[in-house]
């Protein structure tokens, strides 16, 4: 859904879908976050204030076994129309040059082979689009996701000598959400809080999954720390993928875009200081939205897993030479 969508009106049925749709995934949430959401759509003005409310929810299960499908496909439709069509062409004209000798058959069998085999492409395509990738992970909200997320409380200060800062071998992670202060616009301050915060939740659980750490969360941007490369790529192609799904599902999630940078880092409090965050961050820049973007540094470091796409060498701003970069392909 276009960021332009989520402002307009909502209509009844819009709130009706929405209401639907939580009730259906009430085992998802707690009572209590169920309510509120409830009595949000109920008062919800504009598409983008249901979307807020729906877009993390994963699909309700279905106890009916699912249909195969393959009819509501378009381009399988057409084709069958197309072999219908043509064909009863082929055998009234026969009929009507005087019969003889079955001639329809054979332009009809070979396509109907054809046919048969774009049936069969078309269904493997939909059981693998069904069929839970090793990336991607079931999740849900915690009850207590509405608000920003719990400050932790760390321990109470000493008079002491602070600790001594130490250097450590990290990939850094920039996630960067997508036009956010035209999001901001649209759905408002309150709603966006609560994206933002569902957001974090579901970075998160990315990092945890694949051997990662949230180091700090300030506006529209994350930052993570990684100790390989694998890791690191393997997660931005989760959060990818997951936020895609969560489209395609619902209609909306927020787009990020996300940069990587292997190097040596300055630990201190819990913080990390250094040329390898910049350079992260300035990576991110130069990504396209749904992209994940890294330096040769990182690419190096990567086995044949992974699918890459050279960019070449971009300048990148406050950097006095050109950096090479390359993209991941994750969309399958």
């Amino acid at each position: 859904m276009a960021t332009e969508a989520l402002g307009s009106l909502a209509s009844a049925g819009d709130r009706e879908r929405a209401i639907e749709r939580l009730r259906a995934a009430a085992g998802q949430l707690g009572l209590e976050e169920l309510e509120q959401r409830l009595d949000t759509a109920v008062r919800a003005r504009t598409i983008g204030e249901l979307a807020g409310l729906v877009w993390d929810l994963e699909p309700a299960a279905s106890s009916e076994p699912q249909p195969a499908g393959v009819r509501q496909n378009v381009g399988f439709r057409l084709h069958a129309a197309a072999y219908w069509l043509t064909n009863g062409l082929l055998v009234g004209t026969w009929a009507l040059t005087g019969h003889g000798f079955f001639w329809p058959f054979f332009p009809a069998a070979g396509w109907g082979i054809a046919l048969g085999l774009h049936a069969v492409c078309v269904r493997s395509a939909q059981e693998r689009r069904g069929r839970p990738r090793p990336e991607h992970r079931v999740w849900s909200l915690p009850p207590a996701t509405v608000g920003p997320p719990p400050t932790t409380v760390g321990p109470p200060r000493t008079n002491g000598p602070s600790p001594k800062p130490t250097r450590r071998q990290v990939v850094a992670m920039f996630i960067d959400v997508v036009d956010s202060t035209r999001l901001t616009e649209v759905v408002g301050d309150e709603e966006w809080s609560r994206i933002r915060s569902r957001c974090r939740t579901l970075l998160r659980s990315c990092y945890a999954t694949n051997g990662g750490a949230e180091v700090s969360a300030q506006g529209d941007g994350f930052l993570a720390r990684f100790g390989s490369s694998c890791d690191a790529v393997r997660c931005g192609i989760e959060v990818q993928r997951r936020l895609r799904d969560q489209r395609e599902d619902t209609g909306f999630a927020p787009g990020v875009r996300i940069g990587l940078h292997a190097g040596e880092a300055v630990e201190e409090t819990g913080d990390l200081l250094g040329t390898v965050i910049n350079m992260a961050a300035r990576v991110t820049t130069e990504a396209q939205p749904a992209e994940v973007l890294i330096t040769e540094a990182v690419a190096d470091q990567l086995d044949g897993r992974f699918e890459l796409e050279d960019r070449g060498l971009r300048t990148l701003k406050g950097l006095s030479r050109p950096r090479h970069l390359v993209a991941v392909r994750w969309a399958d």
